[in-house]
């Protein structure tokens, strides 16, 4: 009858053992899962900010090099949608000097941009800036897009050169 009794209080101290190693590891498994889940979480937030940024500044150079914009004769008073070509990648110099001339604030209230900085430039093959507005950023930034569209530009092949990143 003793020994019945000392296997009886060994089987209780394995299952309170048993329990609290339960216990342990489920609970490491939960912090290891909700450490895994910021962690890709952070990841995802920078791809769609990423993927936001490469669709806005897509759709800003196809508006660029793809329309004469809105209105169709527009200038600095009185654009809504900026567009600079009179045909497909055929850029006019009158809409190109146009927004060149717009402060860099303005033309970021007309493109949607306010809360991003942008860098656009005409430059020809050999590499001399044409016309220009923003300031080239140099630094690296993770969620930089950098997009180059060859265009047509007073009769000479150029390139359309927008970067675009957050503040």
């Amino acid at each position: 009858m003793k020994k019945a009794l000392l296997q009886s209080n060994r089987k209780a101290q394995l299952f309170t053992i048993d329990l609290i190693l339960g216990i342990f590891i489920f609970l490491l498994t939960v912090v290891a899962m909700f450490s895994m889940w910021d962690l890709y979480l952070g990841r995802f937030k920078k791809d769609v900010i990423y993927d936001e940024n490469f669709i806005k500044a897509l759709h800003i150079t196809d508006n660029f090099v793809k329309t004469p914009g809105y209105p169709i004769n527009w200038n600095s008073q009185n654009v809504e949608v900026i567009g600079l070509a009179t045909e497909n990648r055929n850029l006019l110099v009158d809409k190109v000097k146009n927004l060149t001339s717009m402060s860099i604030d303005e033309a970021k209230k007309i493109l949607n941009i306010e809360n991003q900085n942008f860098y656009f430039a005409i430059v020809l093959l050999n590499g001399s800036v044409i016309e220009k507005l923003g300031k080239k950023e140099l630094t690296t930034h993770k969620n930089k897009i950098k997009i180059r569209r060859p265009v047509i530009y007073d009769g000479k092949e150029a390139m359309l050169e927008f970067e675009l990143w957050e503040k």
